[in-house]
C-alpha cells in the first residue's frame, strides 16, 4: 500500500470524525452567512469576521491551503473554507471546539514566532516557511493537526448550500457526481441474474 494511500485514508477519517463538529447544527443559517461573506470579498471588500479575528483567519487561510493547496484545481482559499470553519465556529454548542481551535493557532503561531523572528504569525510567512510549520506540526502536535485536517475536508467537501465546497471545487476535485436521486438500473448489481 502506497504512502499516498495512507495518506488520503487518513485525511477522510479526519474529515468524518473532526469535521462532523463542524456540520453539526445551523445549516441554512451557516450557508447564507458564508455566501454574503464570500460574496463580499468577491467584490473586492474585506471580509469581517464573526468568530476569527482578522489575524486568525489569515492563518488558517494559509493553513488549509498547505493541506489543500491550489493548483490547476481550486483549493482551500478558493472553496471558502476560512468563512465554513467562522460560521460554524458561531454555531458551535461545544466550546472545547473553539479552545482546540485557539490552542492550535496559538501553537503553531508560537513556533512561528521562534522559527522565524520578526515574522511571528503564519500568514506572514512564505509558502515554504509555512509548509515546514504544518509538517512540525502533524509531527509534533497531532491532535492540532487532526483538527486542522479535519476543519479543511468540512470545508472542502461539505454541500455547498451549507457554506462550504464554493462551487463545488471539492467535489470536483474528487470527481463526485452530485445528482442525488437514482433510476434503476443503478448499477452491475442489478442486472439480470444478480438479484
Amino acid at each position: 500500500m502506497s504512502d499516498s494511500i495512507v495518506t488520503r485514508r487518513s485525511f477522510m477519517a479526519a474529515a468524518a470524525g473532526v469535521g462532523g463538529v463542524f456540520l453539526a447544527s445551523g445549516w441554512v443559517e451557516t450557508a447564507q452567512a458564508a455566501e454574503r461573506r464570500f460574496a463580499k470579498v468577491a467584490q473586492g471588500g474585506r471580509a469581517r469576521y464573526k468568530a476569527l479575528s482578522v489575524e486568525d483567519a489569515d492563518d488558517l487561510i494559509v493553513l488549509t491551503e498547505q493541506i489543500m493547496p491550489t493548483d490547476e484545481t481550486p483549493g482551500a482559499r478558493e472553496a471558502g473554507v476560512v468563512f465554513f470553519v467562522d460560521e460554524s465556529l458561531v454555531r458551535a454548542k461545544d466550546t472545547q471546539v473553539k479552545l482546540d481551535l485557539q490552542a492550535m493557532l496559538t501553537t503553531i503561531n508560537s513556533e512561528a514566532a521562534k522559527r522565524y523572528p520578526g515574522k511571528g504569525r503564519a500568514a506572514k510567512l512564505t509558502q515554504s516557511e509555512q509548509h515546514a510549520l504544518v509538517e512540525w506540526l502533524a509531527k509534533e502536535h497531532g491532535n492540532h493537526f487532526g483538527l486542522l485536517k479535519g476543519m479543511t475536508a468540512a470545508g472542502m467537501f461539505a454541500m455547498p448550500s451549507r457554506g462550504g465546497n464554493r462551487n463545488k471545487a471539492g467535489w470536483k476535485l474528487i470527481g463526485f457526481k452530485d445528482q442525488f436521486s437514482w433510476a434503476s438500473p443503478y448499477g452491475w448489481y442489478d442486472t439480470k441474474g444478480n438479484s
